[in-house]
C-alpha cells in the first residue's frame, strides 16, 4: 500500500516554476525591446503605419517571446540537478523585488490589454490591438516598478544576512587577529 508521500511532485512544480519564469521574463524583455526596434525598422523602410506597428509589437512580444523563453528555460534546466532546480525556484519565490516587478508587469499588461482593446481596435483587429496594448502595459509596469522601488533586494539576500550575523563577524575578526602580520 502506498501513501501520498511516495510520489513527491515538488521537483516538477519547481521545474515548471522556473520554466514559466523564463517564459514570462522573455515576454517582459520583448515588451521593452520590440516596440522601439520595430518602430525604427518600419520607419527606415518607410512603411511605418499604426496597424503594422501594432501587429509587429503583438507578434514580437507574444508569438516569439513565449516559445523562445520556454526553450531557454528548458535548455538551461536540462542538465541541472533537482537540488539546483529547487534552489532556483526557492529564490524566485522568496525574492520580493522579483515578485514585485512580476506583479507590476501583470497588472500593467491587464490594463494595457483593456486599453488597447478599447482605444486601438479601430486601427487594427481586436486581437492585435489587445495584444499590442498588453505589450505596452507590461513595459509600462516594468518601468513603473523601476520608478517606485527604492531598494531592490537581490536574490542572494540570505548570504548578506549570514555575513552580517554576529557569530560570523566574530569568527572573521578572530581570523584577522590571528593572521601573521608582515
Amino acid at each position: 500500500m502506498s501513501s501520498s508521500t511516495d510520489f513527491d511532485t515538488t521537483v516538477d512544480e519547481d521545474y515548471w516554476r522556473v520554466v514559466s519564469h523564463t517564459t514570462f521574463k522573455l515576454v517582459q524583455a520583448n515588451s521593452l525591446v520590440v516596440p522601439p526596434v520595430f518602430a525604427a525598422i518600419l520607419y527606415f523602410r518607410k512603411r511605418l503605419t499604426l496597424p503594422r506597428f501594432l501587429r509587429a509589437t503583438a507578434v514580437g512580444t507574444f508569438v516569439w517571446g513565449p516559445p523562445i523563453g520556454f526553450f531557454l528555460g528548458w535548455g538551461r534546466l536540462r542538465n541541472v540537478a533537482d537540488v539546483g532546480i529547487q534552489d532556483r525556484a526557492y529564490r524566485l519565490r522568496e525574492n520580493s523585488s522579483q515578485n514585485h516587478v512580476d506583479q507590476f508587469a501583470s497588472y500593467g499588461g491587464a490594463a494595457g490589454a483593456l486599453a488597447g482593446g478599447l482605444l486601438l481596435a479601430k486601427y487594427a483587429p481586436l486581437l492585435t490591438s489587445t495584444a499590442a496594448g498588453a505589450s505596452f502595459g507590461i513595459a509600462a509596469g516594468i518601468l513603473a516598478h523601476l520608478a517606485v522601488v527604492e531598494k531592490q533586494e537581490g536574490p542572494n539576500k540570505m548570504i548578506a544576512e549570514i555575513q552580517s550575523s554576529l557569530p560570523v563577524k566574530e569568527a572573521l575578526e578572530e581570523v584577522k587577529d590571528t593572521s601573521p602580520k608582515s
